[in-house]
């Protein structure tokens, strides 16, 4: 009897031993990137504090830009958001009209992206990735006498924190001992280069602190609403009204209820809240069960061009730092819905990492930035972890 024969004669047979397949299939190559890793770095498996910075970045990439990339990001949204809780320092953002103002708040977001798109996806021994680190350091130096210790840190536990958290409860498996500890090495890195000296030695010891530092500092104010209102009116720009309700719920069910009175939140009804938690839960358990590993490569960072400018070839909000060719004016404006075009207020000429941030700005930073980052760099060919400052200029934050 032929194949087709055979199949046409037990079609249900078939059908269910080529769906075990998959399913083992599924299970097989959803695992086999995590186990690769622990084989790689068993060393680590059981001493995780012993890894260094390079191999903590490694491993946290992983997650970070492969098998966790949607969670990972809507947590660093909910986790920036979440910053706007801390009374202290949402007024320096109405202040300075960075957050505050509703013209300013899409330009600072897509710059967020993309300094945090280098941090993450660039090499931490590279210049390029000093250049953005040593950019963020100079556009807070502005403001190092009124920032306190304990919000920079802070700030820096709800982007350790908050993905470990969204993953573990809504991710497609959670993540390991490895996995959390290669987290908090890989930005206590970054913490150290921006100047913290009061980042514990452990995460246990942050998420402690944390929740400590909540506890007294996590209260309402109306420069909170300001700060919160605008990046969700942001949020919700490229939405249908009719859906906005829903997602001012979706975003109030992430957090806790402490958290949404100190934003001026009101706790979102109850089904919703139901919803998103379910809905979330069970999306990763379709991932887990039925769907396959991506296989494409993360998207790439841009490269440099013949005069060191690098363009974007995606956005979040606004389209700034895009070529104006054809084809981006196109993807542009289709995925705007005819709204936005590439270039023109937007900006045409891409950047340096010098240049990101408020645009008045830019030449007073260059000189500072580019030799903070020479500086990093010279720590890093001697293989030393931290922030020497001997160029820039170090950063000494307030004390609480």
């Amino acid at each position: 009897m032929d194949v087709v024969g055979y199949f046409q004669s037990a079609p249900r047979l078939w059908i269910a031993s080529l769906l075990v397949a998959y399913l083992i299939a599924v299970r097989v190559l959803r695992y086999q990137r995590i186990n690769r890793l622990e084989r790689k770095y068993a060393k680590y498996v059981e001493k995780p504090y012993s890894m260094d910075y390079r191999t903590a970045h490694e491993i946290a990439k992983l997650h970070m830009l492969d098998e966790q990339v949607f969670l990972s990001l809507l947590s660093t949204q909910w986790a920036l958001i979440k910053t706007y809780s801390i009374a202290r320092g949402t007024r320096l953002l109405v202040k300075t009209r960075q957050i505050g103002s509703l013209k300013c708040v899409g330009r600072r977001a897509e710059d967020t992206g993309v300094f945090l798109a280098e941090l993450i996806a660039g090499d931490m021994d590279e210049i390029r990735w000093m250049e953005a680190l040593s950019k963020v350091n100079w556009l807070h130096s502005r403001y190092k006498n009124q920032i306190s210790k304990g919000e920079m840190l802070s700030t820096l536990a709800f982007f350790i924190i908050e993905p470990i958290k969204f993953i573990n409860a809504y991710g497609w498996r959670p993540l390991t001992k490895m996995e959390e500890v290669s987290r908090f090495v890989f930005w206590k890195e970054i913490g150290l280069r921006m100047g913290m000296d009061n980042i514990p030695d452990t995460l246990e010891e942050l998420v402690k602190w944390k929740e400590e530092y909540e506890q007294k500092e996590q209260k309402f104010s109306p420069d909170n609403v300001i700060c919160t209102k605008n990046t969700m009116d942001l949020f919700l720009r490229n939405l249908p009204k009719p859906l906005h309700g829903f997602m001012l719920g979706f975003a109030q069910s992430l957090m806790e209820p402490r958290c949404r009175r100190a934003l001026g939140w009101p706790d979102p009804p109850a089904w919703i809240e139901w919803l998103v938690h379910n809905g979330l839960w069970f999306r990763g358990v379709l991932i887990r069960h039925f769907f396959l590993p991506r296989f494409t490569s993360p998207p790439k960072l841009p490269e440099k061009d013949a005069e060191g400018r690098m363009y974007r070839t995606v956005y979040a909000f606004e389209p700034w730092y895009m070529k104006t060719d054809p084809w981006t004016r196109f993807k542009v404006w289709l995925g705007s819905g005819g709204r936005l075009h590439a270039g023109g207020e937007w900006g045409s000429k891409g950047f340096t990492y010098d240049e990101v941030g408020p645009p008045e700005l830019a030449k007073a930073s260059k000189k500072s930035t580019l030799a903070q980052a020479e500086a990093m760099m010279e720590y890093s060919r001697n293989g030393v972890s931290g922030c020497p400052f001997t160029n820039g200029g170090e950063l000494v934050w307030a004390n609480d």
